[in-house]
């Protein structure tokens, strides 16, 4: 807390010895309040996480005064990249993304199982050990809201096209991947199991039954997804990923608007215009990089 009015009370100072402009605190909060007048939404998210002072100049700010990369660093939020139930996420001039959450699905009120994730991803980053499915964490924290009894997360991370985003701007349908993940999973169990040295043959050979049954389902679903096989490839790397790393559980969660790819690796498509629809060359791309951003 006294770090937080020091932050405060050096935004002041600044503002006076920068008269008539302002600084990033003021911008931010300003774009805030923009974002909120175009969309509706924005409201009741803010204050289900902050509660109705978010409005009130100087509160926000010095909420905001908390983020380093809204503060140290003067990264301006540009735009509304996102909002669910649970959590915002805006858009940042240097290209990444800000989430703001108090709590998540993942069996746990207080939203630490999501920042566990979070801390794991980022230290893959840091250790040198993740891959082309880890997701870029950049930083990370909670930080308390004026007047509010309980701290809102935020995570800076990398800028990520949703799987339903993407199969809208390649003139697809935005499908479901509930029944993709659903069978991959009782595919990788299954294997789990023929690798188990207690199996009678009578097991394995039902086993690999069963695994040739899920593959062909599989492979149906994903025709009628219009998915060509460099996609599927990338979502199945990144759907085994996570299952390898965080377990069965993780993937009770994973669907079409919490994975996605990372904007810079994004295949080269065709976006929608002048009534054509969008599309996507499976020839001219590599293997997309699919990632779990919002577990």
């Amino acid at each position: 807390m006294k770090h937080l009015f020091e932050n405060w009370r050096k935004h002041l100072k600044e503002v006076d010895s920068a008269m008539p402009g302002y600084n990033s605190l003021d911008r931010n909060a300003d774009a805030i309040r923009e974002i909120n007048d175009i969309h509706f939404r924005v409201g009741t998210m803010l204050t289900d996480l902050w509660g109705f002072s978010w409005k009130r100049t100087g509160d926000l700010e010095t909420f905001l005064s908390q983020i380093p990369a809204l503060f140290e660093e003067n990264n301006i939020i540009t735009a509304l990249a996102g909002i669910g139930t649970n959590g915002i996420v805006f858009e940042l001039d240097n290209g990444h993304v800000l989430k703001f959450f108090s709590h998540g699905y993942r069996g746990d009120a207080t939203g630490t199982p999501e920042m566990e994730f979070y801390a794991s991803e980022k230290s893959k980053i840091f250790n040198k050990e993740g891959d082309i499915t880890t997701l870029p964490i950049y930083d990370k924290g909670s930080a308390m809201f004026p007047g509010r009894s309980e701290s809102t997360y935020w995570v800076e991370m990398a800028k990520v096209v949703a799987f339903d985003d993407y199969m809208k701007k390649t003139g697809r349908d935005p499908e479901s991947i509930g029944f993709l993940s659903e069978h991959l999973v009782e595919i990788f169990l299954a294997k789990e199991a023929l690798e188990s040295e207690s199996n009678l043959r009578d097991e394995e050979r039902r086993l690999k039954a069963r695994i040739a049954q899920l593959t062909k389902h599989v492979l149906v679903e994903c025709r009628r997804m219009e998915l060509c096989a460099k996609e599927f490839l990338g979502i199945f790397n990144t759907l085994k990923a996570v299952y390898e790393r965080y377990g069965e559980d993780f993937m009770d969660d994973l669907h079409e608007g919490n994975i996605g790819i990372l904007e810079p690796t994004l295949p080269r498509v065709s976006y929608p215009r002048d009534g054509i629809k969008g599309s996507v060359s499976c020839k001219d791309m590599d293997i997309p990089a699919f990632i779990l951003f919002d577990p």
